[in-house]
């Protein structure tokens, strides 16, 4: 009875059925990271820039399968008119919106689909440190008129992916990215790329996200397992369609898939098939929460 109470007093979005029940397209799933870094600031951004990067240092890996399988869920959403600038969000902070982010767009490129990752999140710019850029220009430049595109525009080390990151964050992120020369930016990268992506800040605080949101193709909302609350999450959907920003699904990030709370039929699912690509012990082994065992 206990149990059955506490499952009833928790609020939190837990499975794919909780997605469903908001009335979310449930994408797919994204397990526990764990870069195995350390603590310390130092460690901590070697950490972040592991994390975001593991999809591409370890492509065995059960994670980067459900990155995978995230990619072929939004490729086959829309077959006759394909999804060609998708925004990337979370209902809060720290809900996993950028590691989610650089891990799609860089198993779009690896289709060999040419591809960019815009960082719209001009409070808290951080794919400049994903891919190691210096952030004297950026997309904040670009709309003030003081660089260029293809000056601003910059090769990563993942094959047909660029990245146009933030540059010096602004003090009217909102009203820049209402501005025509955003609009006209935006129309501009969709005939240079294949697909466009962008790394948008949470729904929360700002209105950021329901902006772009209402200039591309869609949004997808990363909402973190046993974290993310649904009346949030409601919150950010009803931002979302007051913008009329169309939504195309959820993701749930940061799932403990060798945990028994978690070991549906889904996540069986997922941990057996990611296990069978990732026969490498480290690319296994950095996809469990610390402390797991096999």
């Amino acid at each position: 009875a206990l149990i059955i109470l506490l499952e009833l007093l928790d609020t939190t979005v837990k499975n794919q059925i909780d997605v469903e029940r908001l009335k979310l397209p449930f994408l797919g799933l994204m397990p526990e990271i764990d870069t195995g870094a350390g603590h310390g600031a130092g460690k901590r951004v070697s950490e972040f820039r592991e994390r975001d990067l593991f999809v591409l240092r370890s492509p065995r890996s059960a994670v980067a399968e459900c990155a995978r399988f995230i990619r072929t869920s939004l490729v086959f959403m829309s077959p006759d008119r394909p999804l060609r600038a998708i925004v990337v969000t979370s209902p809060g902070p720290e809900e996993g919106k950028t590691t989610t982010a650089v891990s799609i767009a860089i198993t779009m490129a690896q289709t060999g689909s040419r591809t960019l990752i815009v960082d719209t999140d001009m409070r808290r710019p951080r794919l400049h440190k994903v891919f190691g850029i210096e952030v004297e220009h950026g997309l904040s430049t670009l709309l003030v008129g003081e660089s260029t595109l293809d000056a601003t525009i910059q090769k990563t080390e993942v094959e047909n992916l660029d990245v146009l990151v933030c540059g010096p964050p602004p003090p009217n992120p909102a009203e820049m990215l209402l501005s025509q020369h955003f609009k006209d930016l935006v129309a501009d990268l969709l005939k240079r790329y294949d697909r466009v992506i962008f790394d948008a800040p949470p729904l929360g605080p700002v209105t950021d996200p329901a902006i772009v949101g209402a200039l591309t193709d869609g949004v997808v909302l990363v909402l973190k397992c046993a974290k993310t609350r649904k009346d949030t999450t409601e919150a950010a959907l009803k931002a979302l369609a007051d913008s009329k920003a169309r939504v195309l699904g959820a993701i749930l990030n940061e799932v403990d898939v060798t945990s028994k709370r978690y070991a549906g039929a889904y996540y069986a699912y997922y941990h057996k098939y990611g296990g069978y690509y990732g026969s490498a012990d480290e690319d296994n082994a950095a996809a469990k929460p610390s402390g797991a065992t096999t």
